[in-house]
């Protein structure tokens, strides 16, 4: 049976450019929610590292963002803004996260 061209694309994209570990577990986070299905429970040591890692990862996106807008004008300098909105609302609730997590090891 002849592969899927929707999947081969997807194959090929993720071998091109593979995901970071903290996007692959945001992703894993994400779909259930998506489809109104439970997110998997994890360890409160579990959390703290994921957002730790997710927090990492924002960071950098946002000081690449930020190096980008330097020389954007026009319609790039403004989806670029968006994109910096957008990660400055990740940021804040990975925050907010890890804090949660941060509190449920002292309760352990």
């Amino acid at each position: 049976m002849e592969e899927d061209p929707r999947e081969r694309h997807i194959r090929e994209s993720l071998e091109k450019y593979p995901l970071r570990p903290a996007e692959q577990e945001l992703i894993e986070e994400q779909v259930p929610k998506d489809i109104k299905l439970p997110v998997p429970p994890k360890t409160a040591d579990q959390g703290v590292k994921d957002m730790l890692a997710r927090i990492e990862m924002l960071k950098g996106d946002k000081a690449k963002t930020l190096d980008a807008m330097d020389d954007a004008t026009g319609h790039l300098l403004e989806q670029l803004t968006k994109d910096l909105n957008e990660i400055n609302r990740e940021l804040s609730e990975a925050e907010v996260r890890l804090t949660e997590y941060q509190a449920q090891q002292g309760l352990n």
